[in-house]
């Protein structure tokens, strides 16, 4: 069948328009005989990118603008094209350019077939995503550096839904605490920190409220033992919240530690002053209850002195003592042994935690108020026992 002129006319223009297209494309377009691996044509996109002229590429093999990788990649899927295989119609390879700068580029492969339907080649549209392959390099290094931060910061971090419902942590929180993200798949993490039921809600509310500035929290570690630590909550732009914690117990410990060193010190201070100024013994024995009471934070004490019979009579008195038994023990009231028997003899002090189990406990008057816990201390003047200073009831 003939093609009518006019026809024949319209398909010599469209044939024209469509190298046009190919040829002034603002992106590389290229045809490659797989038979023969030479680019059949190129169009001027692709020219100006690798910095070759026309001649030059249809010249070369077309494996030869490949790099490394990319060039077995090729002909890995050339291989499968001939054999009946078709590969995929995308696919990345990286091309360098005359002047030895390297692309990224995304390939879209129309595959072609000979007259007899017999591989034959490719037309392929190629799409430069160096600077998307930049990006995203760029963007997992920043995700990589964030990683190591938060799983090695020398900080606990959270990061939780505003609802509170999943709870991330990083690995400094499993380090402080011992709980793992093992024990957190299986019980929420504040389930497990917070154990009682009321401080858990108030702590929720906290991290929540996003109140500016740090709140301390006690935390419970997976071996038992109480963690102090300070919080602060932020909001991201998701919607997501970080917490951010400290572990302050070390800190806090060293802040009681000078707190009692300061206490001492006033303590001794105040001694020192009585002693100067001190009419009786009674003065001073009351002066150093008195600060060994705020030293060691005990609620009840004495200061006994020790008789030639080796026994205690009671010199000073605390006053939860004296008002629960009327009056402080009067020097002419018979004599006493102590709590547990121990006498003025001792070399060193001695405790216990639950005197009235002791087996050696010798009870307590009637009227006087119970006790939990208390310490001995011999007063000694150079090898001579003068006498025993007693603290009891200290909390904790």
């Amino acid at each position: 069948m003939r093609r009518s002129p006019v026809l024949q006319d319209e398909l010599q223009e469209f044939a024209h328009k469509y190298r046009d297209f190919i040829t002034q494309a603002p992106t590389p377009i290229f045809e490659i005989d797989f038979r023969t691996r030479r680019f059949v044509s190129v169009n001027d996109y692709i020219c100006q990118m690798l910095g070759y002229t026309r001649d030059e590429l249809l010249s070369m093999d077309s494996a030869d603008i490949l790099v490394d990788e990319s060039r077995e990649r090729f002909q890995e899927r050339v291989g499968q094209w001939m054999t009946g295989q078709p590969p995929d119609e995308n696919v990345e390879y990286r091309v360098g350019a005359q002047d030895g700068r390297e692309f990224c580029v995304l390939l879209h492969i129309s595959h072609t077939t000979d007259p007899g339907g017999r591989p034959a080649g490719a037309l392929v549209i190629a799409h430069d995503i160096t600077e998307h392959k930049r990006l995203e390099d760029e963007l997992r290094r920043e995700r990589e550096l964030l990683q190591a931060i938060y799983d090695t910061i020398p900080i606990m971090l959270t990061i939780y839904d505003p609802n509170i419902r999943e709870i991330a942590i990083n690995k400094h929180f499993e380090r402080v605490t011992g709980w793992t993200r093992q024990d957190t798949d299986a019980t929420h993490i504040l389930d497990l920190v917070y154990p009682d039921a009321e401080y858990r809600a108030w702590v929720a509310e906290y991290m929540q409220s996003l109140e500016p500035g740090f709140r301390d929290l006690l935390m419970a570690a997976k071996d038992g033992t109480t963690i102090e630590s300070s919080w602060a909550n932020v909001a991201l732009r998701d919607g997501r919240q970080v917490g951010i914690g400290l572990d302050v117990s070390e800190l806090k410990r060293e802040e009681r530690r000078r707190a009692r060193y300061t206490a001492v010190l006033e303590g001794i201070n105040r001694i020192l002053e009585q002693v100067v100024t001190a009419e009786t013994d009674q003065a001073v024995a009351d002066t150093c209850l008195a600060a060994a009471l705020q030293v060691t934070g005990s609620k009840l004490g004495f200061v006994a002195n020790a008789g030639p019979d080796g026994q205690l009579r009671d010199v000073a008195m605390g006053d939860v003592v004296s008002e629960a038994s009327g009056a402080g023990r009067p020097p002419a009231e018979p004599a006493f042994h102590g709590m547990c028997g121990y006498v003025p003899g001792l070399r060193r002090g001695f405790y216990r935690n639950e005197p009235p189990a002791d087996a050696e406990s010798l009870g307590l008057p009637a009227d006087h108020p119970p006790i939990t816990c208390f310490l001995g201390v011999p007063v000694i003047h150079g090898e001579q026992p003068l006498g025993l200073l007693v603290v009891a009831n200290r909390e904790g």
